[in-house]
């Protein structure tokens, strides 16, 4: 009984202090597997990451993604592998892309 609720600290913390990679990855593909399996719609919450410091005021399609960011390069990793999976007709997914939103505007 001692050395559950130490290993159980010891997990949390792990969590807590891994990076956005070792977090999001695994998730990312589990997920990838369920939806493919259930012949579901992988649907990836976005953001701008991928944009970088230099991100166009209007997005679309079509505009370069170009990270500056560790989290935006992960994030372009992520959109790769969902549209080469799509391109093999493994999988259908979307991205839903939002801002950052703050503020009383």
């Amino acid at each position: 009984m001692g050395s559950t609720p130490s290993r159980r600290r010891t997990s949390t913390f792990a969590t807590l202090t891994a990076s956005p990679s070792t977090q999001a990855l695994p998730l990312f593909h589990q997920g990838l597997e369920v939806a493919q399996r259930l012949n579901a719609t992988f649907m990836l919450p976005g953001n701008a990451y991928n944009f970088g410091a230099q991100m166009p005021p209007l997005l679309n399609e079509h505009t370069p993604q170009r990270p500056t960011t560790r989290k935006g390069r992960i994030r372009v990793d992520m959109e790769s592998e969902l549209q080469a999976l799509a391109a093999q007709d493994r999988l259908r997914s979307v991205v839903i892309r939002a801002g950052d939103f703050f503020g009383a505007g």
